[in-house]
C-alpha cells in the first residue's frame, strides 16, 4: 500500500544561536490530494521548501515526486528592533472597557475619541448585549465547531473506506 506524504521544511531566519530548523509531514491516502495540497502551498507565497514523497508501506521504499525550490525564510525580528530604537506610541489608552455595566460602558465610550459618531445609542447598546451575553456567541460557535467536526469525521471516513477498497483489491 502507498501514501503520500508532503513535508515542509523551513527555518525562523534568524543566525547563530537563534536559528532552528523546523519540519512538518502530512499523510495523504491519494496522490490527487496529496498533489494538490502540495501545489496549492508552492503557488502561494511560502519559506522553506515542500516536498510530495510516495512511500511504500510495506517496503518503506521512498521516491520523491515532486519538490519545490528553498525560498530563504524571513527572521521574525527584523533590523529595525535592532539597538535603542523605540517607535512612536500615540498618547491613548487602549486599555479595554473597565466596566462592567452598559451604562458605565456608555460613559467611558463617551471620553475615547470619536471613532463611533455614526452609530447611535440603541446599535451600540445592541451591540454590547449581543457581545456580552455569553449564550448566544457560545451558542453560533458550538454550531459552527460541532459543523466542522462533523465534515472532519466525514473525510476520515472516506479516507478510511478508499484504503480499504485498496487492500480489499490487492
Amino acid at each position: 500500500m502507498k501514501i503520500y506524504v508532503v513535508s515542509h521544511f523551513y527555518d525562523n531566519g534568524e543566525d547563530y544561536e537563534d536559528y532552528r530548523v523546523y519540519k512538518e509531514h502530512k499523510l495523504y491516502s491519494t496522490l490527487q490530494i496529496a498533489s494538490g495540497y502540495f501545489w496549492a502551498a508552492v503557488v502561494d507565497d511560502y519559506e522553506g521548501k515542500y516536498v510530495l514523497t510516495e512511500w511504500e508501506l510495506d517496503t518503506q521504499a521512498k521516491k520523491t515526486l515532486e519538490e519545490s525550490a528553498w525560498i530563504e525564510c524571513k527572521p521574525y525580528y527584523n533590523d529595525e528592533w535592532q539597538g535603542d530604537y523605540e517607535p512612536d506610541y500615540e498618547d491613548y489608552d487602549y486599555s479595554p472597557n473597565p466596566t462592567e455595566s452598559y451604562k458605565e460602558y456608555w460613559r467611558w465610550e463617551d471620553s475615547s475619541p470619536d471613532w463611533n459618531d455614526d452609530i447611535s445609542e440603541e446599535e451600540d447598546r445592541a451591540w454590547y448585549e449581543y457581545v456580552t451575553t455569553p449564550g448566544t456567541n457560545y451558542q453560533e460557535w458550538e454550531l459552527v465547531n460541532k459543523e466542522i467536526e462533523e465534515r472532519k469525521k466525514q473525510i476520515e471516513l472516506e479516507s478510511l473506506n478508499e484504503m480499504l477498497e485498496e487492500l480489499l483489491t490487492i
